[in-house]
């Protein structure tokens, strides 16, 4: 796992855990990073699936069938221009079991941070 700590001072630092593998030990050291270092975590997208210009239904549709692919525990991003894709799928993410870990818009497009159940 490949996570990405951001201080406030908006210096980045990457770091990896384990060979990928987080175990009890690393969560105690990152829950006390995070407060006392005032750090966010953020995990990194192994893949990322541009459906910018598709409309409703594709861009859903399109995730649902990466998400079949993928391993548990993977995460992934989408990106996607339309409109209803803000609902649509965190609403198939809900039904499914997976997790939305960031919704942001960034220049018209919105992007979503998902992690496979």
């Amino acid at each position: 796992m490949l996570i990405q700590l951001k201080k406030i001072e908006k210096r980045s630092d990457f770091i990896v855990l384990n060979n990928g593998i987080v175990d009890e030990t690393d969560k105690i050291i990152l829950e006390l990073l995070q407060e006392d270092a005032k750090i966010t975590i953020r995990e990194i997208a192994e893949k990322t699936f541009d459906y910018t210009g598709l409309k409703c239904p594709m861009p859903v549709l399109k995730t649902k069938k990466e998400l079949k692919n993928l391993s548990s525990g993977q995460v992934i991003e989408v990106i996607s221009d339309d409109v209803g894709a803000k609902k649509d799928i965190p609403a198939l993410l809900n039904k499914l079991g997976h997790e939305l870990v960031e919704l942001r818009e960034d220049n018209g497009n919105l992007i979503f941070v998902i992690k496979k159940a």
